[in-house]
């Protein structure tokens, strides 16, 4: 719940941060798209990545191009619902990149978060928290629920 009341009270900065750090952050990923742990050649086999916290889909959008498909994950919903808007105006459909509300450090129990325990939200080549680990009040507790989401051989990619 303190993560719920945090990201709540955050979310109205981020317009100004989407337009000051955005072209710094794009640019960045996309010079170290192998390092981050994308293969720079298709095999063949979707290419899947979790943003968690994913705001308005900064990081998202800066890695799209590489990836498959994008399953998104924020708290408030105001931010879920403009990452959505944002995806379909760029005219993606629902299966290539979409955000759900949810919360990893809110126990899981079927009821209350059904899509946590769903398979759209695991299986992942990378799973990523950009600019939010800060506001998390138990990180490593986030990171290991972060880290069984992916696949064998996937990666977790937390920046600050």
């Amino acid at each position: 719940m303190a993560n719920r009341m945090q990201f709540a009270s955050t979310e109205r900065v981020w317009g100004a941060v989407d337009s000051r750090f955005g072209k710094q952050i794009t640019d960045w990923l996309e010079g170290k798209v192998a390092w981050v742990g994308i293969p720079n050649e298709r095999s063949g086999t979707p290419v899947r990545m979790l943003d968690c916290a994913c705001g308005r889909g900064l990081v998202s959008k800066a890695l799209y191009p590489w990836v498959d498909e994008l399953h998104d994950m924020d708290i408030p919903a105001k931010m879920v619902t403009e990452y959505n808007k944002a995806a379909r105006v760029q005219g993606l459909i629902h299966e290539q990149m979409h955000a759900v509300e949810a919360d990893l450090l809110t126990p899981a129990d079927g009821d209350t978060q059904p899509l946590l325990n769903s398979e759209d939200l695991s299986n992942f080549d990378l799973v990523l928290v950009s600019m939010a680990i800060h506001h998390v009040h138990q990180p490593e507790v986030l990171l290991a629920r972060l880290a069984d989401r992916f696949k064998p051989g996937g990666v977790v990619l937390a920046t600050e």
